[in-house]
């Protein structure tokens, strides 16, 4: 039988369980992989000669904020305004401006390489991510943004409890597993600080109920954990962890750090940790970090959070700060390999969206999520040197092709199916309505 595609000549970076990097042809069919083979004689639609290149499991992000692509600014606010920033102009948000901004995220994102994404959603437009998702072929899963405490968030953005479950649970029956599962519902709340323990134990529970990935942020910083570890009368992730929020379908961000005697419940939660480089990172004694959590077997992936963090989408960049991250904190040479930040960016963040079986890694049956990269020689590169190569210099720049399901969503470097120079237009138009609702001064898209 005819395959669909075939991807000749590539080398392949495979993140199967021997950690495979090899030379071979990858055929696909219906969807997913259906073989990797030496010198296939497969007969396909289309094949694509690949030699050169380093073909990967397409990249996963755990932690963005898609409806806030428009949120970007040339220099980083203070961070004493920076929330109020955000939470201002995403209140400002309207189904067009919202549509747009996901939409622009989208795509830099498949521009990049990332295939699937964890979203912390919108307080009042959630719609329109899964809208744009849905139009552009990304996987993901998406959701509203919860939150019932004010703590200096415009009114859209919050209200009772039994409201926002109310708006979540329409999301999911219109979005929940469409198109064959590539759009899924999670439950998403804004962070512990406008987080009740009512919205806490109701949310968690809601998303056992009807199998949904549950988000959250612990402690955006110190100032904060601080304050939560008052309102909750302990550390607010042990608070997280005793409470029985924390599960295999959990992912907390602005968690970068633990104390070592919550590491063990951790571990035994299985809940994910969604590294955000980037973000300052909460120090101390007694803490443990992110390498010895990874060696204590917590899954960690990536995500870029919101953008006055890490302005681009790109999943490159947050490799490299990864890695430098470690450096600046333990002061001396990275404690984070390239291969452990390569499997964060693909098979932690396939664990944490539940799909180790299905992405995250180059395997027959797995589904066709793949980003190729065009490096020089990349034939020529010892195996340790391709992945270090990958991790410490490869750019957004060289992805030439990135596949969904299949799906061929960036051809040779270009978006199919969509103007990006138009979509650039109306990103521009949209966010100066956007600018001109709020009052707010500049805003870059």
């Amino acid at each position: 039988m005819e395959a669909d595609l075939i991807l000749k000549g590539g080398t392949l970076i495979c993140m199967d369980p021997q950690r495979s990097v090899r030379q071979a042809d990858l055929v696909i069919s219906g969807g997913r992989i259906a073989a990797i083979e030496s010198a296939t004689r497969q007969k396909a639609r289309r094949v694509l000669d690949v030699k050169g290149a380093v073909v990967l499991p397409g990249f996963v992000q755990c932690r963005t904020r898609l409806s806030m692509t428009f949120f970007r600014y040339p220099e980083e606010p203070a961070a004493s305004d920076r929330l109020q920033r955000l939470a201002t102009l995403e209140a400002g948000h309207d189904r067009a401006s919202a549509f747009s901004a996901a939409a622009l995220g989208v795509a830099e994102l498949l521009r990049s390489g990332t295939t699937a994404v964890l979203d912390m959603g919108d307080g009042t437009q959630a719609e329109m991510l899964f809208q744009a998702a849905d139009a552009m072929g990304l996987r993901g899963a998406f959701g509203k943004t919860l939150a019932d405490r004010g703590e200096g968030l415009p009114k859209p953005l919050y209200g009772p409890v039994e409201t926002q479950l109310k708006d979540m649970e329409s999301l999911c029956r219109r979005w929940h597993n469409a198109d064959g599962g590539r759009l899924r519902c999670a439950v998403s709340l804004r962070g512990l600080p406008w987080s009740s323990k009512v919205l806490l134990a109701k949310a968690s529970q809601t998303a056992r109920g009807q199998g949904l990935l549950l988000t959250a942020g612990v402690a955006p910083d110190s100032e904060a954990e601080r304050e939560l570890r008052e309102r909750y009368g302990a550390d607010p992730l042990r608070y997280l962890l005793d409470s029985g929020f924390v599960g295999p379908d959990t992912v907390l961000g602005q968690c970068d750090v633990c104390r070592a005697e919550d590491l063990p419940l951790l571990v035994r939660s299985g809940g994910s940790i969604c590294h955000c480089p980037g973000r300052p990172v909460i120090c101390g004694e007694g803490r443990v970090s992110l390498p010895e959590m990874l060696s204590a077997g917590v899954n960690v992936a990536l995500g870029c959070n919101d953008p006055l963090w890490n302005p681009a989408l790109d999943i490159f960049t947050l490799m490299r700060r990864a890695i430098e991250l470690q450096e600046t904190r333990e002061g001396g040479p990275a404690t984070l390999s390239p291969r452990a930040v390569l499997e964060m960016a693909t098979l932690g963040g396939a664990r944490a969206l539940g799909m180790a079986s299905e992405i995250g890694s180059l395997m027959p049956g797995r589904k066709a999520d793949i980003t190729v990269l065009r490096l020089d020689d990349a034939a020529t590169d010892a195996r340790e040197d391709l992945v270090a190569r990958v991790v410490r210099t490869a750019t957004a720049e060289q992805v030439s092709h990135t596949l969904v399901g299949g799906r061929v969503l960036l051809d040779e470097g270009r978006l199919a199916d969509v103007d990006w120079e138009g979509l650039l237009v109306e990103a521009a138009r949209e966010a100066a309505a956007l600018r001109r609702r709020v009052g707010e001064g500049k805003v870059d898209a």
